[in-house]
């Protein structure tokens, strides 16, 4: 109950805050805003780095499937996709570059 009593006393205190409360709740407060502007940078950063890896992505996948003069005329193919009602099979067009491979259904 001693702890209690402690904050009823300082509730019913009208002498308000000293001036070193004060600084330090500033001081904690910038140091927790200054912590989510350190997460909001490395957010931007994640976000940053995951458009261009896509964006280089759909540029392979695009360059593939446009038949580019680097990718090799298109492959025969299979897909197999095994699943707990069987097994199906689907033949495909597969086109293939160094950096990427991407198919077609035939």
């Amino acid at each position: 109950m001693n702890a209690i009593n402690k904050i009823r006393e300082k509730l019913e205190n009208s002498k308000g805050e000293t001036l070193v409360e004060v600084l330090v709740a500033t001081l904690i407060a910038a140091i927790a805003m200054l912590g989510l502007a350190t997460m909001i940078n490395a957010s931007k950063n994640i976000m940053d780095t995951s458009a261009k890896a896509i964006d280089d992505f759909y540029s392979h996948v695009n360059k593939v499937e446009r038949e580019d003069a680097s990718v090799k005329s298109p492959e025969k193919g299979t897909i197999t996709i095994t699943g707990e009602f069987g097994t199906i099979n689907i033949d495909v067009n597969m086109y293939i570059s160094e950096d990427v491979a991407s198919y077609q259904l035939e």
